[in-house]
């Protein structure tokens, strides 16, 4: 916002700067012609991706990809009504004497920019946070009994393998010079075609829940609370890494060579059915009439989503809870919710393949 907030200033001051100066003209620097599609096609990706490594500076942020989808919502809804003034500003004031080509350029941006980002802003708010809090309901009990599950729910230990080729396509364009002369060009374009994608699960013998239940969020009286589940899932020695170390290098060995290109990563994970809900202390407890997902939406296609969030977040407090599991082939040494695997299960690994 700070970002979106120097560029509003630089405008205004370049707008003063001409207005002093009758005879200045903005079409007539050409570097500031070059730069002003460039800013406004790379700012609003720009603008979010720097928060997002501001952000990372001093918290350990595991979600980076629904962080970042986030922040994109936030600057395209702040954007979505600076558009809409540059739109108003535009067509009702004379700013054409500033530069009648550059403003006509922002214009154009402002009529394809701002209803894309309305659009985005709607199609993220069903991914959102709070959409997911607002979707699910527990009483006290009800969430405890959730998070139990939880704790008893078997982790998950694999290798995700992708292979895949880049197909490269050439077309010629029609282009025209600074002098008006018009010719051909060839232009390259490469594509990544994914070719194949597999797991492999790798089958330990023992896991362990390691969660701390003390710290079981607890609803106080007569109030709505947000609760969110972390996972976490690690090996419980070196014997146990080094046999799913060995069991990786094998299968991506025997896999990498169904194309020209192979990425392969480890997947550790609890598969948990609700990661957000909204807790009440009892049902007798009154949730708000518009603390619902169809007044979520209601204020999402009325341009209100974010102040809809801000207002749910601070009259709901946020709690969480991390379901932390360790897995290994050795008996762990104690004994507390140690979970013996059936024999069967008990195979070098079992792939599951898929060819596209």
């Amino acid at each position: 916002m700070l970002s979106y907030y120097i560029f509003i200033q630089l405008c205004l001051v370049t707008l003063i700067k001409c207005d002093d100066d009758k005879n200045s003209n903005l079409d007539d620097n050409l570097g500031l012609m070059i730069a002003v599609p460039i800013v406004l096609s790379v700012a609003p990706v720009l603008f979010p991706f720097l928060h997002l490594i501001c952000y990372m500076l001093y918290k350990d942020v595991k979600e980076k990809g629904e962080v970042f989808m986030r922040l994109c919502s936030l600057y395209a809804y702040i954007g979505m009504f600076l558009w809409l003034t540059y739109i108003t500003i535009y067509q009702t004031m004379n700013i054409k004497q500033f530069g009648e080509s550059i403003t006509f350029i922002v214009f154009v941006f402002a009529c394809i920019c701002a209803p894309l980002s309305y659009i985005y802003v709607i199609l993220e708010s069903f991914y959102s946070y709070e959409y997911n809090y607002l979707c699910t309901t527990f009483k006290n009990d009800e969430a405890k009994k959730h998070i139990e599950n939880a704790i008893n729910v078997k982790p998950r230990v694999f290798t995700s393998m992708e292979c895949y080729h880049l197909d490269t396509t050439s077309r010629e364009v029609l282009y025209t010079d600074s002098q008006g002369r018009s010719g051909y060009r060839t232009e390259y374009t490469t594509k990544k075609v994914v070719t194949f994608t597999g797991e492999d699960e790798f089958h330990f013998l023992y896991w362990k829940d390691m969660s701390d239940t003390t710290t079981i969020p607890n609803c106080p009286l007569d109030s709505v609370i947000r609760i969110e589940l972390h996972e976490q899932v690690d090996f419980a020695d070196e014997a146990t890494k080094d046999a799913f170390l060995q069991q990786q290098k094998c299968y991506v060995a025997r896999t990498k060579g169904f194309d020209d290109h192979f990425k392969y990563s480890t997947k550790m994970f609890v598969d948990l059915n609700k990661k957000r809900f909204l807790c009440k202390d009892k049902e007798s407890t009154v949730i708000p009439s518009w603390m619902n997902k169809t007044q979520f939406l209601f204020w999402t296609f009325l341009c209100c989503t974010w102040p809809y969030r801000i207002v749910f977040n601070l009259l709901t407090a946020k709690k969480e809870f991390k379901v932390s599991k360790i897995v290994s082939n050795l008996p762990i040494q104690s004994t507390q919710n140690q979970h013996l695997l059936s024999k069967k299960t008990n195979t070098n690994y079992q792939s599951i393949l898929r060819i596209l």
